[in-house]
C-alpha cells in the first residue's frame, strides 16, 4: 500500500499542475482512488486468509489446478474433515494422475479409516509412480499384513531393507510379519536388530528380559 500511495500522490500532484485542478477537486479525486484501492486490497487479502481460501481462489481463477487441489485436500485433512479430504485427493488424482503425492495422502487417510483394500490400491499407485518412497512401502506392507497378505508384506519389508538396511521400523515390521507366520527365530532376529538400531525402542527391555530368561 505504501508504494501505491506514493504513486497516487505523485501522479495526483503532477496532474493537478498540468490540468490546473483545484485543491478541493484533487482531494476528492484522490479520496475516490484511495477508496477503490482500499476496497480492492481488502477483497484480495481475504483470499489469503488461509490455505482453503488460497486454494479455492486458485481453482476459481484457473479451473483444474493440481497444486491447488492438493493444497485444499491437505487443509481439509488438517481440519479433521477426512471424508472431504479423501474426495479432494481423489479429485487431485483425476486432475493429474501421474503425480504420486495425492496417492500417498489418499492411502494414508483410507488406511487410517480402516479401508485397507482401497488404501492398498492408493499406496500401490504412488509406488508405481515413485518406487523410492520407502515410507509408503512400509505403509503398504502394513496394510497388506493387516489384510492377511503376509508374504507380500515380507517382500516389501525386505526390499526396503535392501535400500535402507539401518531402518529400525522396517526390521520391526519384518519381525511382526515373521511372528505372524510363526517363524519365531526369524522374528527374533529382526526384532533384535530393530532394538539395536533404535536406542529408544521398547523392544530393548523386552528382548533383554527374554535373553536373561533363556540364560
Amino acid at each position: 500500500m505504501i508504494g501505491l500511495l506514493i504513486t497516487v500522490i505523485w501522479a495526483g500532484a503532477e496532474l493537478a499542475e498540468r490540468w490546473r485542478v483545484g485543491t478541493s477537486v484533487l482531494t476528492v479525486l484522490l479520496c475516490v482512488v484511495l477508496g477503490v484501492f482500499t476496497w480492492t486490497a481488502r477483497v484480495q487479502v481475504s483470499t489469503w486468509k488461509n490455505s482453503e481460501t488460497v486454494a479455492r481462489q486458485a481453482l476459481k481463477a484457473t479451473g483444474e489446478n493440481f497444486m491447488a487441489e492438493v493444497l485444499l485436500g491437505n487443509w481439509l485433512e488438517d481440519q479433521g474433515d477426512e471424508e472431504a479430504a479423501i474426495t479432494q485427493h481423489r479429485h487431485a488424482i483425476a486432475t493429474k494422475p501421474d503425480h504420486f503425492v495425492p496417492y500417498t495422502r489418499l492411502g494414508i487417510l483410507l488406511d487410517k479409516n480402516g479401508r485397507q483394500e482401497e488404501a492398498i490400491k492408493a499406496y500401490a499407485g504412488a509406488l508405481k509412480l515413485n518406487d523410492t518412497l520407502t515410507g509408503i512401502q512400509l505403509m503398504l506392507g502394513r496394510a497388506l499384513q493387516g489384510s492377511g497378505q503376509i508374504d507380500a508384506a515380507v517382500i516389501l519389508y525386505k526390499n526396503v531393507l535392501k535400500r535402507t538396511p539401518y531402518d529400525p521400523q522396517a526390521h520391526y515390521l519384518a519381525g511382526t510379519a515373521y511372528e505372524t507366520l510363526e517363524a519365531y527365530d526369524k522374528a527374533l532376529t529382526y526384532y533384535t536388530e530393530s532394538a539395536r538400531l533404535d536406542s529408544k525402542s521398547p523392544l530393548r527391555d523386552r528382548l533383554t528380559e527374554r535373553l536373561q530368561q533363556e540364560e
